[in-house]
């Protein structure tokens, strides 16, 4: 896992680092938010609450495919605009302990591979039932053929069975005898 933090309190974001690096992931520190415009990909992205609005706006927008976790105390503004709309997956007040901090960061990085593994079993089910839907529609129109062609043969034997000969009849539609004489058992003629 690829984790960004970016948080003012440099005591705060080295405890957070010692602890994911322990437990082996990789981890990234910022504290000077409005100098940050590295864009790398990251799946979790645990942003300080203490930084201006507009700064916390842009860098959600840069990483808009992670999961942002808040890092402060969140005010119902801020849960409202943010949490509410799921922007950003949650929130942490502080003080905090880090080991809920590292729950939260399992649980919303398995919450969103489920998601995404979700958005592809379905688009595989929207694929399969078209797919489902173009054969359907190729056998009924296979189906209705047969049947206009069943159709068309039991008009020639009928208008022409008893003008010409089994031979002459199965010779004008391109077939044995023997296949005539099938055709009349199945069609009951």
């Amino acid at each position: 896992m690829n984790i960004l933090i970016l948080e003012e309190n440099k005591y705060l974001s080295q405890k957070i680092m010692e602890k994911i690096f322990e437990i082996g992931h990789n981890c990234i520190y910022c504290s000077n938010i409005a100098k940050h415009d590295i864009c790398d990909k990251f799946d979790i992205v645990l942003l300080s609450l203490d930084y201006d609005e507009k700064d916390i706006n842009r860098i959600i927008k840069l990483y808009y495919s992670s999961v942002i976790i808040f890092l402060g105390n969140c005010n119902e503004h801020t849960y409202i605009k943010y949490i509410s709309t799921n922007i950003v997956s949650d929130y942490i007040s502080k003080p905090f302990v880090i080991n809920e901090l590292i729950r939260k960061i399992y649980h919303h990085y398995e919450f969103s591979n489920l998601n995404k593994s979700n958005k592809i079993l379905d688009e595989y089910k929207n694929f399969i039932n078209k797919q489902s839907l173009k054969i359907l529609k190729y056998n009924e129109q296979q189906q209705f053929e047969l049947i206009t062609i069943d159709n068309y043969v039991k008009n020639i034997i009928i208008v022409f069975q008893n003008k010409l000969t089994d031979t002459e009849i199965s010779k004008k539609l391109g077939i044995s005898r023997k296949t005539l004489w099938a055709k009349r058992k199945k069609l009951e003629i």
